[in-house]
This record gives structure tokens, sequence and C-alpha cells, in this order.
């Protein structure tokens, strides 16, 4: 019950621009850190599945720290207990 009542709370639709602070690939998964213009800190998570193709292998081979990106997405609770946003479109 409290698990539904958390993921109801958090998974909120979401749109965000910022510089990239800090980013790693895993596989079909990139995780970022992203400072937006009010210098809030979010994490990101950008899964192969989750965007078009072509979006995440052109992502994958250019990012770079310092990156002005644009993305929607959706808020959740990650493992650690940290919230993140799930990009599900880039800009």
């Amino acid at each position: 019950m409290l698990t539904k009542l958390i993921q109801k709370i958090f998974k909120r639709q979401t749109k965000i621009s910022g510089h990239v602070l800090r980013f790693r690939r895993m596989g079909g998964i990139i995780l970022a850190q992203i400072q937006d213009c009010r210098k809030n800190i979010v994490q990101i998570m950008i899964k192969k599945e989750q965007i078009l193709h072509e979006d995440y292998e052109s992502l994958s081979q250019t990012l770079k720290i310092g990156d002005l990106i644009s993305f929607r997405g959706e808020t959740f609770i990650d493992l650690t207990g940290e919230r993140s946003i799930l990009v599900k479109k880039l800009y």
C-alpha cells in the first residue's frame, strides 16, 4: 500500500533543461546529473528502450560534461532512495 502511494506521489511528468555535470554509460542506460538554471541538481536516467533509437545512439556517442540538454520524463525514486527522472523524450 505504502509503495503504491509513494509511486503515485513521485511519478509525475516533468520537463527540464540543464547542463550535464557528470554522466556514465552502463550498457543500454545513461545516468547523468543535470544542473538547471536555478542551480538545482537532478539525476536522470536515459534508457535505450524508452527513447528513439537514433536519439539514444547520438547522445551516447556525443554527450560531454557541460552540454545543455532538454528533456521530458517521469519522476521516480531509484534503488538508493534518490529522486530521479526517467527520460521519455529528448528535445
